[in-house]
C-alpha cells in the first residue's frame, strides 16, 4: 500500500508540475512549493478538472500513509502487530502522521491567497470531514471486535486518524465561508488537530509500550488468556490506565482537550456546513465506544480474575514486572498525558508561535483569529468564554468528591471483609468460568459485524 500511497502523491505532484509549466509557458519543471503555489491561480482557471484531480491523487495519497478509511483497514492491522513493540510505537505515534503534514501542507498552505477564492475549499472541506467520520466510527468499531492487545490498537489508530481528518476537513470548511466567527472555529479545529497529531503520539506510543510489556511478561498477544496482572505489574498497569483515559477523552487527561477542540468546532459550525453538526456528534458518540474497548483492554489484562497462563508464567519466573529500562519510558510518557491535560495552554501557545510564522495562503486567516485564551488557574476559553474547560477545578472537584466519600466510609465504620469472587453458588472456580475478551460487547459486534475487521489471530 505505501507504494500505491508514494505513486499517488507523485502522480499529484507530476500533474501539477507538468501542467503549471504548461501554463507559464516554461520550458522546465519546477517542483519547489513556492512555484507550483505562483502557478495555482491560472490552473484553478484554466486546469480545473487536471488540478481536482492531482488534489484527489494527494488526498489519497496521504490517506492511505494516515490509514484512513478504506485503506487503512487493508495494512494497518497487519503491520503494526507484526513489528516488536518500540517499532509499533514508532509507527502508529509518529510515522503514520506525516500523512496529516502532507494534507495539511497541500490542501492549507499551497494555494495562494490570490487563488483562494478559486478553489473549492469547502468541497474538499466536506470529502475529508466525511471521510474522517467513517474513519474515526468504523476504526473503532472493529477495534472494539479484536482480541489480540497489539492489533486492537492498530484499529484504533484508524479511528484516532479519523478524528485527525474530521478536524482538518472542519477546519477547510469553516475557512471558506469567509466569516471572523467562523474563521476562529477554524482555528479552533486546525489547533483540535495539531494537539490531536501530538496527543496520538503519546498515548499511542505508551499504548504500545504497554502491549509490549504484557507480551514480554505473558509471551501472548491474546486477551483472552490474560488476567489478574495488576497483582505481579503494578506501575504498566498505571501507566496503561492513564494511555486508556488518555485515548478516550476522559478529562483531565491530554485527549480531552485535543478532542473538545474538534467537537466544539465541529458543533457550532452549521453556519458554515449543515453536515459538520452531526459529524461532531458522531465523534463524540464514538468516544464512548473507545472508552468501552479499553475497558476491554485494561479489565481483562489487570483486573479479571488471575489465568492459567498468568499463574504459571508467575511461579516460573517469580517475577512479570518489566524493568526500569522497560518501565521508564512508560513512565514518562504517562506523565506527558497528565500534564497536558491539566495544562493545555502550553501546547496551544507554542501552536500559536507555528502559525505567526506560517502566514502564507490560508495560514495568514488561522493566525489572525486567536479564539482560545487562558491559563493553568483560569482554564481553557474558546471563542470568548463560549466554551470553556478548567481542568484545576475539575481536579479539585474530583478530589474534594473523593475525600467526602471517604468521610462518609469511615463514619460508617463498617467491617471489611476479604472474600473470593461470587460465582453464582460454585464453591469452585474453573478456568472455564473466566469472563474473556471474546464475550464482550457480543450484541454490538453482532449488529455491527457487517464492518468487519474479524478478531484476527496472534
Amino acid at each position: 500500500m505505501m507504494q500505491i500511497a508514494c505513486a499517488g502523491t507523485m502522480l499529484g505532484a507530476e500533474l501539477l508540475a507538468v501542467t503549471g509549466a504548461a501554463a507559464s509557458g516554461s520550458a522546465s519543471l519546477k517542483y519547489d512549493f513556492d512555484a507550483v503555489s505562483a502557478n495555482l491561480p491560472a490552473l484553478l482557471l484554466n486546469q480545473p478538472a487536471a488540478t481536482t484531480l492531482a488534489f484527489a491523487l494527494f488526498l489519497v495519497g496521504f490517506g492511505i500513509k494516515m490509514g484512513m478509511w478504506p485503506f487503512g483497514q487493508v495494512w494497518l492491522p497487519d503491520a503494526h502487530p507484526a513489528a516488536p513493540s518500540p517499532v509499533s510505537a514508532m509507527l502508529s505515534g509518529v510515522m503514520i502522521k506525516t500523512g496529516v503534514y502532507g494534507l495539511l501542507r497541500y490542501f492549507l498552505w499551497l494555494v495562494p491567497t490570490s487563488a483562494a477564492g478559486n478553489f473549492p475549499l469547502a468541497r474538499w472541506g466536506m470529502v475529508v470531514a466525511l471521510l474522517g467520520t467513517v474513519t474515526l466510527f468504523t476504526g473503532t468499531m472493529q477495534a472494539l471486535n479484536q482480541e489480540q492487545s497489539k492489533r486492537l490498537l492498530a484499529f484504533h489508530s484508524i479511528g484516532q486518524i479519523g478524528y485527525i481528518l474530521l478536524g482538518t476537513g472542519a477546519c477547510m470548511a469553516l475557512l471558506s465561508a469567509g466569516n471572523q466567527k467562523l474563521a476562529a472555529l477554524a482555528t479552533i479545529a486546525f489547533f483540535g488537530v495539531l494537539f490531536h497529531v501530538l496527543n496520538h503520539g503519546i498515548f499511542k506510543a505508551l499504548l504500545f509500550l504497554n502491549a509490549g510489556s504484557l507480551l514480554h511478561a505473558t509471551g501472548t498477544q491474546d486477551l483472552n488468556k490474560m488476567g489478574g496482572l495488576i497483582k505481579f505489574m503494578p506501575l504498566t498497569a498505571v501507566t496503561t490506565l492513564v494511555a486508556s483515559f488518555s485515548i478516550s477523552g476522559v478529562p483531565l487527561f491530554n485527549g480531552f482537550v485535543s478532542k473538545w477542540c474538534i467537537y466544539v468546532a465541529s458543533v457550532q459550525g452549521s453556519a458554515a456546513a449543515r453536515y459538520l453538526p452531526t459529524c461532531g456528534i458522531i465523534a463524540i458518540l464514538t468516544s464512548a465506544l473507545t472508552l468501552a474497548s479499553f475497558i476491554k483492554f485494561f479489565g481483562l489484562s489487570f483486573l479479571s480474575r488471575t489465568s492459567a497462563l498468568v499463574t504459571a508464567e508467575a511461579a516460573k519466573r517469580g517475577r512479570l514486572e518489566v524493568g526500569w529500562m522497560m518501565q521508564l519510558p512508560q513512565l514518562l510518557l504517562a506523565l506527558l498525558c497528565v500534564a497536558l491535560g491539566l495544562a493545555p495552554m502550553v501546547a496551544f501557545n507554542t501552536m500559536q508561535l507555528v502559525l505567526n510564522a506560517s502566514r502564507q495562503s490560508f495560514g495568514a486567516t488561522l493566525a489572525e483569529a486567536k479564539p482560545i485564551s487562558g491559563g493553568f488557574y483560569s482554564g481553557l476559553q474558546l471563542m470568548e468564554s463560549s466554551a470553556v474547560f478548567v481542568p484545576l477545578g475539575v481536579a479539585l472537584m474530583l478530589a474534594l468528591m473523593f475525600l467526602i466519600a471517604r468521610w462518609i466510609s469511615k463514619l460508617g465504620s463498617s467491617e471489611r471483609r476479604t472474600a473470593p469472587t461470587w460465582l453464582c453458588g460454585y464453591a469452585r472456580e474453573a478456568e472455564c468460568h473466566r469472563y474473556v475478551a471474546h464475550n464482550f460487547y457480543g450484541e454490538i459486534k453482532r449488529y455491527f459485524r457487517w464492518l468487519g475487521g474479524g478478531a484476527g489471530k496472534p
